[in-house]
């Protein structure tokens, strides 16, 4: 995968001296975990895991940035450059898609925290030393990716895209040690029934809803008021997207969410699949309350 990522028409058009730059930030991450040994574990598996974790790094920094390639880095490269508006002002969050992509920025960036924290407790590394890994690593590839956009005619930095990975990275890495950011979560919805936007899907914005959601019963449970087991099973959300038509106007929504890592499992694997699986809204009942009231028995 990283062979044919470097052997591509996506790095192929950069000057040597940048492909160099590129690939060695991209690298800092897989070196981290290839060359740390695990504090807990002084067996051949302390040279094991980060190898494996190494090789399941570079696979996923190669097929991120293989579809990047696809559904961005078509046109015409260029020196390095601002994102700007059509006015001319540098892009922060409002924009064409008003502001949902910094949304989308957000979630990315905490998908990989808080794979990467997984992989450095599997690796015997303490909570804390975790959520320090799992932020630099994930800031890192996607700082990477917001550097490559800067070359490209269409795009360029974004001063906003990078400061939403930086969020969801934090987000991601400090939540799991922060018993009041563990009732909180971050999540997106798709709506894979509605008609597609022409272009690419990951352009595909009007189809997508992030929410914020929020856990009742652990919330009260910090203040030490306790309630019935069932009720750790659904959440509150707060949802922002934008419609379907021009110009796009923002929409906010509350709903109830299920929360799925209520469900006890032991097996560190699979607990961990079921909390990734929880990053994804599923149709709930929904009411919009911007712009105009609007009330769904179930959203996407």
């Amino acid at each position: 995968m990283i062979l044919n990522l470097v052997t591509s028409p996506f790095f192929q058009k950069a000057p040597r001296p940048m492909n160099r730059w590129i690939i060695s930030y991209l690298l800092l991450p897989v070196l981290l975990w290839a060359q740390t040994s695990s504090p807990a574990d002084s067996s051949h598996s302390a040279f094991l895991r980060p190898a494996i974790y190494g090789a399941a790094t570079l696979s996923a920094i190669g097929g991120l940035y293989a579809f990047a390639d696809e559904a961005y880095y078509q046109d015409n490269r260029v020196s390095f450059h601002w994102a700007r508006h059509w006015d001319g002002s540098i892009d922060w969050f409002d924009n064409s898609y008003r502001g949902i992509d910094k949304f989308g920025h957000m979630f990315s960036a905490s998908l990989f925290a808080d794979n990467f924290y997984f992989f450095a407790l599997h690796l015997g590394y303490t909570k804390k030393t975790a959520s320090t890994l799992a932020f630099g690593s994930a800031v890192t590839i996607l700082g990477a990716m917001e550097i490559w956009d800067a070359h490209f005619e269409h795009w360029g930095f974004s001063p906003g895209d990078f400061l939403a990975n930086l969020t969801g990275a934090a987000f991601a890495s400090l939540r799991p040690n922060s018993p009041f950011l563990r009732s909180l979560n971050y999540k997106l919805s798709y709506n894979f029934l509605a008609a597609k936007s022409p272009g690419h899907s990951v352009h595909d914005y009007e189809h997508m809803t992030f929410w914020l959601t929020a856990n009742p019963n652990a919330l009260l449970a910090l203040d030490g008021i306790s309630l019935p087991e069932m009720f750790s099973f659904v959440n509150i959300a707060v949802g922002f997207g934008i419609n379907r038509a021009l110009p796009r106007e923002q929409e906010w929504y509350v709903a109830l969410d299920f929360n799925w890592e209520a469900i006890h499992i032991k097996h560190p694997f699979l607990r961990h699949l079921l909390k990734e699986m929880n990053r994804f809204h599923l149709p709930a009942p929904t009411i919009r309350i911007a712009p105009g009231f609007v009330a769904y028995g179930l959203f996407f």
